[in-house]
């Protein structure tokens, strides 16, 4: 038996406190199943919606804002507008400076992870290789 750090809840594999989980008609096997049953909102959802991980920057060769959203031009506005507080709102970083598209959440999570990992040096060859006049490339998203 073995105690979880976290919760401190007691854990054995196959053993629950109504009976064992192997037994097929034990009320521990159905409450595992429902358990396991899934249920709105538990994740599974996250991979069939489109995502988009972006960019932001203050100045060219500036302050660089690393996000993901589902919803791009609706968080562009946030940030544009100062309608949230947080790092954008404090250094005025606005400018829309690169973004990518992705099938799921999953992915984009994936892609954010990475890049907020990278050095500055490769995000600012990744901008100029797409966008070497660092323009704001909000505009561009009406029809996103």
């Amino acid at each position: 038996m073995v105690m979880h750090r976290r919760s401190g809840v007691f854990a054995n594999s196959g053993v629950c406190g109504l009976g064992v989980l192997n037994d097929p008609g034990s009320a521990a096997q159905h409450y595992a199943t429902l358990r396991a049953a899934p249920r709105p909102g538990n994740g599974r959802d996250m991979v069939a919606k489109r995502a988009f991980v972006y960019i932001l920057a203050n100045r060219p060769k500036g302050v660089l804002y690393v996000g993901m959203t589902t919803a791009l031009p609706q968080r562009i506005w946030q940030h544009k507008t100062k309608a949230v507080p947080g790092f954008t709102n404090k250094y005025g970083i606005t400018r829309l400076v690169y973004y990518e598209e992705y099938a799921s959440i999953l992915e984009a999570r994936s892609r954010e992870h990475t890049l907020k990992r990278w050095r500055r040096a490769w995000k600012f060859k990744l901008i100029e290789d797409l966008n070497p006049d660092w323009r704001d490339l909000s505009d561009d998203l009406v029809m996103l």
